[in-house]
C-alpha cells in the first residue's frame, strides 16, 4: 500500500502479530496502536510519523488508510493537477488547472465559487456533487500563474532540498 507524506492513517493493533517487521518492533509502538497518526517521511523499509518521538521506522503494513473526506478549503489547497469528478454522465472529470479552478475537457470551468463547503456543486450544468477527488503523485513547485521571483542560488537550494549547479544553456 503507498502513502504520501501528509498524509493521516490509522496504526493498526497487534502490530506485534505482523511478521518480519520490517527495522524492527519496538514495544513503545503499541502506544500509538488505534491511533490517527500522519506521515513524516518514507523510505523502502517503511514510515516514519509525526506523532512517534522516537523516530521509529515502521513497517508500511502497520498503517490503513482511513476514508477522510476533504474540507473544500483543503480541497482548494491540493495541487495542480489534482483531479475531481461529478456526477454527471459524461465529461464529468475536472482538472485543477490553476489555483483559480478546475477545467473538464469540454474547457468548462469549476471555481471556488461553485463548489459548497460539503463538496456539492452550486453551478448547473457540472452534476450536484463531487464524487472522487485524486491528488496527483507528484509535488507542484511552480505555477505559471504566479509572478516569476529572483532567486540566488542558495535559495534554490534551499527550496529543492539539494545543491544545483547552473550551466549555460546552449543554442
Amino acid at each position: 500500500m503507498k502513502f504520501k507524506i501528509g498524509e493521516k492513517v490509522r496504526v493498526k493493533k497487534d502490530l506485534h502479530k505482523i511478521e518480519d517487521f520490517e527495522c524492527g518492533y519496538m514495544e513503545e509502538m503499541r502506544k500509538l496502536e488505534g491511533k490517527i497518526v500522519t506521515i513524516k517521511s518514507c523510505s523502502c523499509d517503511g514510515a516514519h510519523i509525526k506523532e512517534c518521538p522516537n523516530n521509529y521506522t515502521y513497517d508500511i503494513r502497520a498503517f490503513e488508510k482511513i476514508s477522510t473526506k476533504p474540507t473544500k478549503k483543503e480541497l482548494l489547497e491540493m495541487p495542480i493537477g489534482t483531479k475531481i469528478t461529478t456526477d454527471l454522465e459524461k465529461n464529468n472529470v475536472f482538472t485543477r488547472y490553476s489555483n483559480k479552478y478546475f477545467k473538464n475537457m469540454d474547457c468548462d470551468c469549476l471555481v471556488e465559487g461553485d463548489i459548497n463547503e460539503d463538496l456539492t456543486i452550486k453551478a448547473k450544468g457540472y452534476g450536484t456533487k463531487i464524487i472522487k477527488i485524486e491528488q496527483p503523485e507528484y509535488d507542484t513547485f511552480y505555477d505559471g500563474l504566479l509572478e516569476v521571483k529572483e532567486m540566488t542560488v542558495a535559495e534554490i537550494e534551499k527550496a529543492l532540498g539539494y545543491p544545483v549547479k547552473i550551466v549555460k544553456e546552449e543554442d
